[in-house]
């Protein structure tokens, strides 16, 4: 074989293997894209829910949670309510910490009408 036919053969074969590290290397940057993608998707969701979490607890409002006390205290818990109400530092229902209606709210409904 001449040197000529030597040469361009060795050239394919550099050219062919070029060939198979550029698949290669693009498959393996797909790899890290789509694991950066699936990272940016889990990111994104806790993101949302987090932002959900926040938005339900800020439309907690005085009336609902007043709504919810009123009803425990017409039912015969009006101590508990009370008790209640100083467990979150204050004596009425419209001192306590909007931060805090949530707590305060599970609480009651923690209130249960034994025997009814």
């Amino acid at each position: 074989m001449s040197k000529i036919k030597e040469l361009s053969s060795s050239l394919d074969e550099i050219i062919e293997a070029a060939d198979a590290i550029k698949k290669s290397a693009t498959r393996f940057k797909a790899s890290f894209a789509s694991e950066e993608e699936d990272w940016n998707n889990y990111r994104d969701e806790e993101l949302a829910h987090d932002k959900a979490e926040e938005e339900r607890k800020q439309l907690l409002t005085l009336e609902e949670v007043r709504k919810v006390l009123a009803e425990k205290s017409r039912n015969g818990h009006t101590a508990e309510i009370k008790e209640l109400l100083k467990k979150y530092g204050a004596e009425k229902l419209s001192l306590v910490d909007p931060e805090k209606y949530e707590d305060l709210l599970h609480d009651a409904e923690a209130i249960t009408d034994v025997g009814k």
